[in-house]
Parts: C-alpha cells; structure tokens; sequence
C-alpha cells in the first residue's frame, strides 16, 4: 500500500514538473463589435489556443478593465467615429472593429505584449511596445495613429494593465483547475489503491506458488540419489543379495 502511494506521489510531482517546463503561455484578449448595431460586443479570452470561460476568471476587475470599460469609453466611441471616416464609408453601421491585444509569459513573467487593431478584418493600427507608440497599417489608419499617440500615458496604462491582466489570468486559471481536479484525485486515488493492492497480492500469491512449485521439482528423483554420491555402492548388488546370509570382511 505505501509503494503505491509513493509511486503516485512521484507520478504527481513529475506531472507538474513538466507542466512547469511547457513553453511560453499565450493570452488573447480579443474584443469585437459591429459598428452602430446595438448587439452586444463578443469579448473572449483565449490561452494557448483554448477558449477560456468566464467563470474561470475570479478576478472580475480584469474582464471589467480589458472588456466592459472600452464599450463607454468616449474615446473609443470617437475612435470608432474616425476609423468610419477614414475608410470613406457612408454609413456608420456594419463594419467591424476588432482589437486584439496578446501577452506571451513564461510561468508568471511576461516576455512580451501585442495590441493590434482591426478594422472590417483588415489590421488598422499595432503598437510598438518599444517606444508605446502606434504604427499605421494602412493609409487610413494615419488619423487614428494621431489620436492614439496625443494620449501617451494612456497607451502606458492600458499596455500596464493588459501585463497584470494576463498574469492574474493564469493564476486564476490555475487556481481554478486545481480546486476542481484535487476532489477527483482523491476520488481516484480511494478507488485505486485497493485495486492495486488486490493485484499486488495476487502477484505475491502467485510467484509463492511457482518458487514451491520450482523447489519441488528439483527435490524429485530417485531415493538415495542425494545420498548416493557420498556413499560409494558395490558394483554388482546382486552379489550382495547372494552372500547376505554371512559375514565377510571388507
């Protein structure tokens, strides 16, 4: 019972160790919205690839900062109102924005950041972490490019706030994970160490059988062979039946 248990206990401890040395986690934060439709935004949470849910999230401030605040932000709505403009559309409605912002951390330290925006799938503006400025993708985007670069302090905010956003994502994440697989560990940890030491003792039984099995075997054979290559037999014993009658000297 106690090798089983320490055989799970290393199966555990290398479990996360390798979990541990996975590479770098991506975390997207990606908010869309159809332009003068009332629908409500789709925002999502994406880790390596991986939806993530909501309810995963403890720390409801990171949604509120990342997702809700941007929706009544007037200068997100004026931003809005620009990027129609520049792109020459006559009407304000159906056209997509799309902000993508990405963290890439390794454990709890983050390498690097990403913030793009899109504008009816075309990518419209990115930022140069360097220097916390905008880029232009495309001619049109050189309006917003202004905008954006008149309110420095700001980009630095959001970008600060996108770096702690993504690492209370992953401890939330994790936290959540492990509060719901430990109950199932221990489940399958009760229901498995009496299986495994029925079958360790059913082994035991078995390899007992085939060692007396084995030393049986070898005890077989003629009587007195064992005997036999101490004591040195006459050559003929008929001979020695013959003359069992007297006494003879050796």
């Amino acid at each position: 019972m106690e090798y089983f248990k320490v055989r799970f206990l290393m199966f555990s401890l290398l479990f996360r160790l390798t979990i541990s040395l996975q590479k770098e986690t991506v975390i997207q934060f990606v908010y869309t919205e159809v332009v003068g439709r009332a629908e409500t935004p789709v925002a999502t949470v994406v880790l390596n690839g991986v939806p993530v849910l909501w309810s995963d999230v403890q720390d409801r401030n990171i949604l509120h900062e990342i997702f809700i605040k941007t929706k009544h932000d007037p200068f997100f709505v004026n931003s809005l109102k620009i990027m129609v403009d520049s792109s020459n559309h006559t009407t304000v409605s159906n056209h997509t924005y799309r902000r993508l912002r990405e963290c890439q951390l390794d454990g709890h330290r983050v390498l690097s950041v990403s913030d793009q925006v899109q504008y009816d799938g075309t990518r419209f503006l990115s930022l140069d972490k360097t220097t916390d400025t905008w880029m232009a993708a495309v001619p049109q985007a050189r309006a917003l490019q202004e905008l954006w670069d008149s309110d420095k302090a700001r980009t630095q905010r959001e970008r600060m706030s996108l770096e702690r956003a993504c690492i209370q994502l992953l401890k939330d994440i994790k936290h959540s994970k492990d509060t719901v697989t430990k109950p199932e560990k221990q489940e399958a940890l009760s229901f498995w160490l009496p299986v495994l030491a029925a079958l360790l003792l059913v082994g035991l039984i078995l390899v007992s059988i085939l060692v007396f099995k084995k030393q049986g075997s070898k005890g077989s054979g003629y009587a007195g062979a064992a005997v036999g290559s101490i004591i040195h037999y006459p050559p003929n014993l008929s001979e020695v039946a013959q003359e069992a009658h007297g006494y003879h000297a050796l």
